[in-house]
């Protein structure tokens, strides 16, 4: 059985601020814990997988809360599970980081297709590049340069 070790704190930054900026945190994780979690398993479940049990003792952590947070980071492909434990992925945090990336340049793509069909569709003078009559008829109007004044709220009632 792998002896669970904290990552040492030189090193504690660097994952605390690679788990925000990929938002494995949630909003509702406010000591980090899944952070913690994390770290402990850079130090014993890289080669071997760890039970849930054995995190949450050695961390003194609620066993629920680190199967909770075990199997988000299951989800999102940094941890995975043999038979009733966990280990990390053999793939490590950089290959994680790469496949997030082209995940993300995927769905931009298709919400840039998805944002230019629906502006030739509602848009049509916005895609085919020229402007519309609204925006014709306001360019050749001169700008109002005559003061109007506004009248207060109340104000016509004083003048009856």
């Amino acid at each position: 059985m792998p002896s669970l070790v904290l990552v040492p704190q030189d090193r504690q930054d660097e994952v605390g601020q690679l788990c925000h900026s990929l938002q494995i945190v949630s909003r509702r994780d406010l000591d980090g814990t899944v952070t913690t979690v994390i770290r402990a398993m850079l130090t014993s479940a890289c080669d071997e997988p760890v039970g849930s049990s054995e995190l949450a003792s050695k961390l003194r952590i609620n066993r629920v809360t680190v199967i909770h947070h075990l199997q988000r980071l299951e989800r999102a492909g940094i941890v995975q599970k043999r038979e009733r434990k966990y280990m990390l992925a053999p793939q490590g945090f950089g290959e994680f980081v790469k496949k997030m990336h082209e995940e993300t340049e995927q769905m931009f793509e298709q919400a840039q297709m998805l944002a230019q069909k629906i502006d030739e569709e509602y848009f049509p003078a916005i895609s085919s590049g020229e402007k519309n009559d609204t925006f014709q008829r306001l360019d050749s109007q001169p700008p109002n340069k005559s003061k109007k004044r506004i009248s207060k709220v109340g104000e016509n009632k004083r003048k009856r």
